[in-house]
């Protein structure tokens, strides 16, 4: 032993047969520099799972204690845990995952460097790698913030898992989990992460995530039932009610709260009833119009999938969210970005700024590429705004930007024809091509409105796009090719 101060692993497990073994040895028990005491809380298992942890307990019965309760679910189980921890730190590992080598005495080495309250280490995601909004917060190296406000997307790490937390904190701030339900981490890390002096951070892979395709466990399962909708609205206002009483950092636990219910009510229109959906989405309108709007979107998605039913829940508009497309009145295109304009008649909506309104989302793919008369090029081209009804686009044009090479490629197109969220525009070539463009050209797409005679300039997009694909064309006078490549600012859609 080096010295390190103790740390308590709290494990609860619920028929966690086929994964408890292999998450205990990810502890490495026997090879930690720190004083570890782990304790196992059988959350009413009926599978076998009691026996491996009570042979556990039996291998190592100075470091592993063993509780046993009725199934009620994580919450509880790490609830009963917390009154029995007497080290000075405490941190979380589900039974389905696993810790990362050397995972504890990284955690314990920054906790005692920057004396911190709170200490997040890097967490992903197995066997499918999952980019997270606070992933960059890692690069940096280990370091001391002294706010959240020093990494603000930090506040959406809500887990308790992957975390070191010191022992008298929690307790001093009676910090407890949901009991029951879903989402039970919220109201436990939400409030901590806020109210922590220092946070440390660990740069050091700590915690591996694992989903399994064979079975579904409870710790990992999300909006698998109607209740588990209303689950996350009562963590949301349990978090609520507890800033409101510390004044702590508004601003982000409106960027959290909002982040959350964005995710939830795509999936809610479909799930649950209609009066249960009446009913939920009043409570979440009630609790987003606690907040400032402009805090809230800070971390949010711009595509409308998203950001249409948000707004619709912000401004308490049902009929807006149960049909997005019915509040449109068009698509407005402007240097600036891409708008929506909202009827008269949805009066919260319209009421909004136009800046909230806005999005730079939108999709381009090459269905055709044809060489006509001239040796001119007549290009088939789709054009998406996801969530946006093909027929509002109608009133949208397309041009190619100017390449390296070509100043003047084509004319604006109108549309060709529209579907239920596209619409295809048929652009032709102002002149012959094989002589004035090389191998890998690149040719830019741009949108513009055609009430207005500029190229709407090529978008800056702050997502990700969603199609791909590629088109090679071979060229009739010298039996070269080349590559066609349509692009939104950087990002490569075509080629």
């Amino acid at each position: 032993m080096s010295g390190f101060a103790s740390v308590t692993v709290i494990v609860p497990f619920h028929n966690a047969m086929k994964d408890l073994d292999a998450c205990l040895q990810s502890l490495n028990l026997d090879q930690t520099e720190s004083t570890v005491r782990i304790l196992l809380v059988d959350d009413g298992s009926s599978d076998g799972s009691s026996r491996i942890a009570a042979e556990w307990q039996s291998r190592f019965p100075n470091q592993i204690s063993l509780q046993a309760t009725k199934h009620e679910g994580p919450g509880a189980a790490r609830n009963l845990a917390l009154a029995s921890v007497q080290t000075e730190y405490l941190t979380f590992v589900d039974s389905d995952d696993r810790l990362a080598p050397g995972a504890i005495d990284s955690l314990m080495r920054v906790a005692a460097e920057f004396g911190a309250d709170v200490v997040v280490g890097k967490l992903v995601t197995a066997p499918v790698p999952v980019t997270k909004i606070w992933d960059e917060v890692f690069e940096g190296g280990d370091r001391r913030l002294d706010s959240l406000n020093e990494a603000r997307a930090l506040i959406h790490s809500a887990g308790a898992c992957g975390k070191l937390f010191r022992t008298e904190f929690v307790k001093r701030s009676g910090a407890q989990f949901a009991p029951t339900g879903l989402f039970e981490d919220i109201q436990f890390t939400v409030p901590l992460m806020l109210q922590a002096s220092i946070i440390g951070i660990s740069s050091q892979l700590t915690y591996l995530y694992t989903s399994s395709s064979v079975h579904e466990s409870r710790m990992n399962a999300r909006f698998t039932r109607p209740a588990h909708f209303f689950d996350l609205l009562n963590a949301l206002e349990k978090i609520s009610e507890c800033s409101a009483q510390l004044h702590s950092h508004p601003d982000l636990l409106a960027s959290f709260v909002f982040r959350a219910v964005q995710g939830a009510l795509p999936q809610a229109a479909g799930s649950l009833g209609k009066r249960e959906l009446s009913r939920w989405f009043a409570e979440i309108s009630a609790l987003l119009r606690q907040f400032d709007i402009v805090d809230g979107l800070e971390h949010t998605r711009w595509d409308y999938v998203y950001r249409l039913p948000l707004l619709a829940a912000y401004a308490n508009d049902f009929d807006a969210y149960r049909k997005p497309a019915s509040a449109i009145e068009q698509v407005d295109i402007s240097e600036s970005g891409i708008y929506l304009k909202f009827r008269s008649e949805h009066t919260g909506l319209s009421a909004l700024p136009r800046e909230l309104a806005r999005t730079n989302y939108y999709s381009a793919h090459l269905l055709k590429a044809k060489q006509i008369k001239d040796g001119r090029l007549r290009l088939r081209i789709r054009v998406g705004i996801p969530g946006i009804p093909g027929a509002l686009l109608r009133r949208t044009s397309i041009q190619l930007v100017k390449s390296r090479l070509l100043k003047r490629v084509g004319s604006p197109a109108s549309p060709r024809r529209c579907g239920a969220d596209f619409v295809v525009f048929e652009l032709n070539f102002k002149r012959p091509i094989s002589k004035t463009v090389e191998r890998r050209s690149t040719l830019r797409v741009g949108l513009a409105s055609c009430s207005e005679s500029q190229l709407f300039r090529t978008l800056r997009p702050t997502d990700k796009f969603l199609a791909t694909g590629n088109e090679i064309l071979p060229l009739a006078n010298d039996g070269k090719t080349i590559q066609l490549k349509l692009e939104t600012g950087e990002r490569n859609l075509v080629g």
